[in-house]
């Protein structure tokens, strides 16, 4: 298998699926990943007067997340969880508008680092169909404490393309398994399922100059409701999907025994 042409083949097609329109001082960018109504998500762009570049999503996300019965009150742990995603992703929120200024330089990993952001953000309303008393990473995290797993949260590495990822939980090697980060995902998507092999390749140089081996594996609420296409393509790339209902499973792979 020619992996870098493989490698070119989907980032040709990722490309190739982004449109545009101009309206007065804006452009509106349409983009291949879709939100939870399987909309393709849009943002709005402009050069300010001093030649920065504004991104903004106009609020889309949050308020459809309000819309559909979201709440969103100071200090609750669903507004603490979106302000904290807009720190790691470097980000401001401007009312319900999510948003960067960026140097056309840094504009590409810039304009990653808001879809990503998005996307995220987006996916938590998953959190509330599913699990309606907490988080679904919330129920991860006290069952890590609980296993005394050893794990860094929030993981950042930095791809080929310059643009940082995040994963949510970091697995060091030890005597008998390699280095292993973690995505955790209410329900996986199409488009998530398409981010995570965008991610994991662009990072691919970055991890086998650090790191002697690493695999990464994808947590799901609910296994059963996942398209098995998506776990298919997901597994072309050897990234392995886990039920965190099966907590034997998950002791095994992130355990240190």
């Amino acid at each position: 298998m020619d992996f870098q042409k493989l490698i070119a083949t989907y980032t040709s097609w990722f490309s190739a699926e982004f449109s545009y329109a101009q309206y007065s001082d804006y452009y509106e960018l349409t983009t291949p990943f879709l939100d939870r109504f399987c909309d393709c998500i849009q943002v709005y762009i402009k050069q300010e007067a001093d030649g920065l570049i504004t991104i903004t999503d106009d609020s889309y996300v949050i308020n459809n997340l309000i819309a559909s019965g979201f709440k969103l009150k100071p200090k609750s742990k669903r507004k603490q969880m979106i302000e904290r995603l807009i720190r790691i992703y470097d980000l401001q929120l401007d009312g319900n508008a999510i948003k960067v200024t960026t140097t056309i330089s840094d504009f590409p990993k810039r304009l990653h680092h808001l879809f990503q952001a998005l996307l995220a953000i987006d996916d938590m309303f998953e959190n509330i169909v599913e699990n309606p008393k907490d988080f679904f990473i919330e129920d991860v995290l006290a069952f890590f404490k609980e296993k005394f797993f050893v794990y860094e949260k929030d993981f950042p590495l930095i791809g080929k393309t310059g643009s940082k990822y995040k994963y949510d939980f970091y697995f060091p090697k030890n005597s008998t398994k390699p280095d292993r980060f973690c995505k955790i995902f209410s329900k996986i998507t199409k488009q998530k399922r398409d981010m995570v092999i965008f991610n994991w390749l662009d990072t691919q140089e970055t991890r086998n100059n650090k790191l002697k081996s690493s695999e990464l594996y994808v947590l799901l609420n609910n296994i059963n409701i996942a398209n098995m296409e998506d776990i298919a393509a997901l597994k072309n790339y050897d990234i392995k999907t886990i039920c965190f209902s099966d907590k034997n499973e998950v002791v095994k792979i992130f355990g240190e025994n």
